[in-house]
Parts: C-alpha cells; structure tokens; sequence
C-alpha cells in the first residue's frame, strides 16, 4: 500500500470512528462528557451530535433500529427580545429506562446565540436529577464548542428533563435555532436497537419581518455538505410567498374593475 492509500484509509477511519465514537468497533455513546475528547481516546472529536447548523449530524446518526422517544419542548418564546431569559424545558418519559439528551442554540451561520445557565442548588426538581434521587445530583452539564457556542446535555443517569435558562443575545442576530437531540438506549453496549429524536425549533427575533413559512422551520436536520441547498431551498420558500402576495394583490385590483366593467 503507498503512502497516499495509507493516509486516505486513515482518514476514513478517524472520520467514520469521530461519527460512533470508538475506533476499532465502532460504538455510540451517550455521555456528553466524551464528546470533547479526541477520536483516539473513544471520544467524539468535539462533535456533540446535536444536529446544529454547525454540527449537522444528531444521535440518529449511530442510535437506530429502535422506537424513537417522544419528546415534549416547552417554554420557547414566539419571537425573542433581546437580553430577555427563558426557561427551555426538554422533557420525555419518565419510564424510559436509560435515555440522555442534548441540545443548543444557534444563529443562521452555526456560532453560539445567547448564553445558557443551569438551576441553581436548591432550585432542582425531580426529573432533572439523577438516580438515586435522594442525592439531587443534577444531570445537566454545560459544555464549551467551537464557534462560541454552549451545548447542555444530561447522561443516561435516570433523569427525564434537560432544563435551562436561556439568555438571549445583546441585539437581534435573526432568527436563533434551538436544536438537539433525545436518545434511548437499550444499555447492551452497542447503538443497535436504540432509538433517537432529533428536534429543531426557530425563534425569531421580536419585530422580525421574516415571513411564518420561514420561522416555523422543520423538523428535518441538515447534514453541513446539504446548506447549500438549505439556503437555495430558502431562497425558493421566499419567492414563492413573495410570488402568493402579489397573486392577492392582483385579484383585489382585478375584482373592482371588472365590476365596473359589467355596470
């Protein structure tokens, strides 16, 4: 094999291995405490899996083949104002035996929007900690990313709520993505039989002009090779509401004058 054939395998490996986590039998895992460590180390090399517009990629990517949990978000604002907090919650089943979360917020271009901040001690409440209980160890953790971004994710450690207050930015950076990630496991070692749930919501900036077929947004997260097509798809989502506005203006100038026409 030459030294070119050699380098490409190579990279193939530490890519495929940065995707499931553990190079030489590649595994999932569902501890963000790993995500930041290197390929080499069975971490995810940075990578968070929380299907931002800077990761691409969520924990469907390598968690498949079984149902995927169902997922309640609450406290999302309908357009942000500026240097406002929120309380996000992200819940699921508490009879899910092990399940773990992730999630973050973005802007259009990936970088961190806003600040996040966890409860404080004393202020926990039940689902939020974990097993046993009694010891009101909160699940939560708040992790550090590239581009300035923060990421909040709980362990599979018997919690069933990821809660934060969200900050958001000192002026209006357009519309902010709030996206993660659930994931349930099995717990058999392996991403086989686990089901993941991806979940993606937009927050506008309040007084955004930005029409309701933009900012309702989707449930499908893009992978970072497709935004070029995100963005020539929401180039055409533009002009086709664009296009429907002009239709109903021209139908209120058409009625009146053909009346008159008839009288």
């Amino acid at each position: 094999m030459n030294t070119r054939a050699a380098r490409r395998l190579s990279a193939a490996f530490v890519a495929g291995s940065a995707l499931c986590g553990r190079p030489g039998g590649v595994r999932a895992f569902s501890d963000a405490a790993t995500f930041a460590a290197p390929v080499l180390e069975a971490g995810g090399g940075g990578r968070y899996y929380t299907g931002s517009l800077a990761e691409g990629y969520g924990c469907d990517t390598c968690h498949r083949g079984g149902s995927a949990p169902l997922v309640t978000i609450a406290g999302l604002p309908a357009r942000y104002v500026p240097r406002a907090t929120y309380e996000l919650r992200v819940s699921w089943p508490r009879e899910l035996e092990h399940a773990a979360a992730a999630l973050e917020l973005t802007d259009e271009r990936g970088h961190g929007a806003g600040t996040l901040a966890l409860p404080t001690s004393g202020n926990y409440v039940e689902d939020e900690v974990c097993e046993p209980r009694d010891l009101e160890q909160l699940a939560a953790q708040l992790y550090a990313a590239d581009r300035e971004r923060t990421v909040a994710a709980t362990p599979d450690c018997g919690a069933s709520l990821l809660r934060v207050q969200w900050t958001a930015p000192e002026q209006s950076v357009g519309p902010v993505w709030l996206t993660g990630s659930v994931v349930r496991t099995n717990h058999d070692g392996n991403f086989t039989g686990d089901g993941a749930r991806n979940f993606q919501r937009t927050i506008p900036a309040f007084g955004s002009s930005t029409p309701d077929i933009v900012t309702k947004g989707g449930c499908s997260v893009l992978a970072p090779a497709s935004r070029g097509g995100a963005s020539r798809a929401g180039l055409l989502v533009l002009t086709l509401w664009w296009l429907r506005r002009v239709q109903r203006v021209l139908r209120r100038v058409k009625q009146p004058s053909t009346k008159r026409w008839r009288s």
